[in-house]
């Protein structure tokens, strides 16, 4: 393909955008992935999604037949904002406080 001969073109960086942008709605509306962006704190997990699914393999399966085609490579946004409004620092009584930070960089 012509386009690939110039990786760091415009035109190239646009198409790998938007199949990126593609991929990654495929993917949350197919899998229900995380993260994903649109869980911004821990709560958010639990009702963002349809809870009255009661077989969710049989749904995915279902939108998978019918998206499939659309996926195209393994491309995807990377999740950004998830978790954006959550407290993630660590609290004086927990174990990761008394580990030294380093172990987990």
């Amino acid at each position: 393909m012509k386009i690939l001969e110039d990786p760091i073109s415009d035109e190239f960086w646009n198409i790998m955008i938007n199949r990126a942008r593609t991929n990654t709605l495929l993917y949350r509306e197919i899998f229900r992935c995380t993260p994903d962006d649109v869980f911004e704190c821990f709560d958010d997990i639990t009702t963002k999604y349809d809870e009255k699914c009661i077989d969710c393999l049989a749904f995915m399966k279902e939108k998978y037949e019918k998206l499939k085609d659309k996926i195209k490579g393994q491309i995807v946004e990377f999740p950004l904002w998830f978790l954006k409004k959550e407290d993630l620092s660590r609290g004086i009584f927990t174990k990761e406080k008394v580990v030294n930070i380093n172990i987990f960089l």
